[in-house]
């Protein structure tokens, strides 16, 4: 299917994603849905745009234990967290590099896994990490530090050490 649009691209400001806004129409017209992830080619030559389901996204990103996150720690009152052990907290940032999407995710590491409720940050200025309370790393057999991850966004499993 072929459909006509005009790109801009807007100058200046703060972006920590890129991305694309089509109205409803177009949207429908390809197939695309909103806050996944598409891999796109553009062709110079013909002017056309290709897009490609991409649902999988691999990074290494800092996995916490604990039950608390301060976010805005430059702020007069920092926001305090409190982690429960039903819930995964993932930064601002971290959700952006792995795409998380949805209200819960199914956290894998090896053959175990455990159904988590997901805490959204807030401090975009925060590195990208995701915690979880000592009792779900435990469980998981997770220890804190820099981590291979990988979030499918069909799926909604997030896997730490995730291999090849």
């Amino acid at each position: 299917m072929t459909t006509r649009v005009n790109l801009t691209q807007e100058e200046g400001g703060e972006c920590i994603e890129h991305s694309i806004d089509v109205g409803r129409n177009v949207a429908q017209q390809l197939n695309l849905r909103n806050e996944r992830r598409y891999r796109v080619e553009f062709d110079t030559a013909t002017k056309v745009m290709r897009f490609f389901r991409k649902p999988v996204t691999r990074a290494r990103l800092f996995l916490a234990v604990g039950t608390q996150v301060v976010e805005d720690r430059e702020a007069p009152e920092p926001t305090v967290i409190t982690i429960r052990d039903d819930q995964i907290y993932v930064s601002a940032i971290g959700r952006v590099t792995l795409g998380i999407i949805g209200e819960r995710l199914l956290l894998k590491h090896g053959s175990k896994n455990k159904s988590l409720l997901i805490l959204r940050g807030k401090d975009i200025f925060i590195d990208p990490f995701i915690q979880v309370t000592p009792k779900t790393a435990e469980q998981l057999g997770l220890t804190e530090g820099n981590t291979s991850m990988e979030f499918n966004q069909i799926t909604s499993v997030l896997r730490i050490n995730p291999g090849k």
